[in-house]
């Protein structure tokens, strides 16, 4: 989790949360400490908090794809790799998913609960909005427009047959 002082952000991997971090830093809140960003926040923790959101769908899929079954050092996410170790094909990890670990992904993004959650669908405007909220001048929270999709891979998504 990174404070960034009017509020504190992690969010889940393949959630655009380097993009967050990026767009925190030019709007002047500062990128913070990168290696916490997918750490969730302590279950007693009680400060506004943000995160991001993502289609499950997609996500599973994104996940898939990118990580192929590696351990990312954080454990609630790492509890998916072995399944996705074992199914190479996206179409059949994602029935693996719903046959093996049905809620999983509830459990993963619930670990994230925040005050404010903002959908990956809806960047960079949520984003902005969410700057405007907490004080950074409009004109300087447009700024956030200029930042180009970070980790986005070029593949076609796979469909679920």
């Amino acid at each position: 989790m990174i404070d960034y002082g009017p509020f504190c952000f992690s969010s889940p991997p393949r959630t655009a949360a380097m993009w967050f971090a990026e767009a925190c830093g030019m709007v002047g809140l500062g990128e913070g400490k990168k290696s916490l960003i997918h750490i969730p926040p302590s279950p007693t923790w009680s400060g506004l908090g943000v995160s991001l959101i993502r289609h499950p769908y997609h996500w599973l899929a994104s996940y898939h794809r990118a990580l192929n079954g590696r351990e990312i050092g954080v454990p609630i996410v790492d509890a998916l790799a072995p399944m996705s170790r074992e199914f190479i094909d996206s179409s059949a990890f994602m029935r693996a998913y719903v046959k093996q670990a049905p809620g999983t992904l509830s459990e993963i993004l619930n670990r994230y609960a925040a005050t404010v959650v903002l959908r990956v669908e809806d960047l960079p405007w949520c984003a902005i909005e969410l700057f405007v909220s907490v004080g950074i001048p409009e004109k300087k929270a447009m700024e956030g427009r200029s930042i180009p999709h970070l980790n986005v891979q070029a593949r076609p998504m796979h469909v679920f047959n």
